[in-house]
C-alpha cells in the first residue's frame, strides 16, 4: 500500500503532536498544576478532596527560603512540594525560580497555612510570613 500525500500526513502528525504538547503547558514548557491556586487575599474555599497548591519566588543559591506551617494538618495536609528554576540561557549563577507546594483538603473546618520566608540556618525566626486562610467545606 503506498501513501500518495506521505510528507502531508507527517506533517499534520507533527502539527497535532505539537498541539497536544502546547495544551498541556505554559509559555515556558512547565505544566501548570492541578487544582486550586490559594490566595493570600480573603479566604480560600475547597471542598473535602480538592487539592490546591500555592506557588512563591524562591532562589535556591542563597540561604533564604519558604518554611510551610499548616495550623491543622487533619484538615489540610501538605502532599508535596517543587522548586523549579527560571530559564537560565546564558548559565549566569544567581538565578532564581519558584517553589510550588501542594495540597489536600482532607476534613471540613477552617485552617492557615503560613508561609514563612527566612534564613533557617542562621536563625528561627522568620523575615516575613505571608498567610492562606482556608475553609473546607463537605
Amino acid at each position: 500500500m503506498r501513501v500518495k500525500n506521505l510528507p502531508s500526513a507527517l506533517a499534520l502528525a507533527a502539527l497535532c503532536l505539537l498541539l497536544l504538547f502546547a495544551a498541556g503547558c505554559d509559555g515556558e514548557g512547565k505544566s501548570e498544576p492541578s487544582g486550586v491556586l490559594l490566595s493570600s487575599e480573603g479566604v480560600n474555599t475547597l471542598k473535602t478532596g480538592q487539592t490546591a497548591y500555592i506557588k512563591l519566588d524562591e532562589n535556591k543559591t542563597t540561604p533564604y527560603g519558604w518554611e510551610c506551617v499548616i495550623s491543622d494538618e487533619t484538615l489540610l495536609a501538605l502532599t508535596g512540594d517543587e522548586y523549579v528554576m527560571d530559564p537560565n540561557p546564558n548559565d549566569a549563577d544567581g538565578v532564581g525560580g519558584t517553589h510550588t507546594y501542594y495540597f489536600e483538603a482532607k476534613a471540613p473546618g477552617e485552617c492557615v497555612i503560613d508561609m514563612n520566608f527566612g534564613d533557617f540556618w542562621e536563625s528561627a525566626a522568620a523575615d516575613f510570613t505571608v498567610t492562606y486562610a482556608v475553609v473546607i467545606a463537605e
